[in-house]
Order: C-alpha cells, then sequence, then structure tokens
C-alpha cells in the first residue's frame, strides 16, 4: 500500500469536511433549508473526493475498504455536527 497516497486521501477528506463545515457554519446557518443547501454541496464534495481517491490509489480491495471506512467515520461526524447545529436554532 502506497501511505503517502493514503495519506493524501486522508488530509483531502479532512480539508473538505473542515471547508465544508466552516461555510455551513459561517453562510448558511441562519438560512432557509440551510440543511438542504448543506447536502447539495456535501454530495458534490464527496463526489470529488471518491475520483481525486481512485486516480491517487490503486485499484485493489484494500484500498476500496480503506475509502469505504474513512468515507463513512468522516461523514459520520460530519453529519453529526451539522445535525446538533441544526437542532441548536
Amino acid at each position: 500500500m502506497d501511505f503517502t497516497a493514503i495519506l493524501g486521501v486522508i488530509f483531502l477528506l479532512i480539508l473538505a469536511n473542515v471547508s465544508v463545515f466552516f461555510i455551513f457554519r459561517k453562510v448558511w446557518i441562519n438560512t432557509p433549508n440551510a440543511g438542504m443547501k448543506f447536502l447539495f454541496v456535501n454530495i458534490l464534495k464527496d463526489v470529488a473526493w471518491l475520483i481525486i481517491s481512485l486516480q491517487w490509489l490503486e485499484k485493489t480491495t484494500q484500498h476500496f475498504l480503506f475509502l469505504i471506512f474513512t468515507f463513512l467515520t468522516a461523514s459520520f461526524i460530519l453529519y453529526y455536527k451539522v445535525i446538533c447545529l441544526l437542532n441548536e436554532r
């Protein structure tokens, strides 16, 4: 396994999730349909991340399982934070 590519994939996912979260928190939290705006941008971010990640990593079962695990973990954390913010307002 190529650890530099794996670290790049993890760093890209963290950077993208943090960016989407801060945009949501600073710009969209007080707008109508804030959750739907977040979902739309987050899906676009996830598709872009997946395309870039598939270009960096070899097409093996280990890398596929790694992508699934990192995607699910990062998505769970991001959605948990956004849902908590939406419930507070």
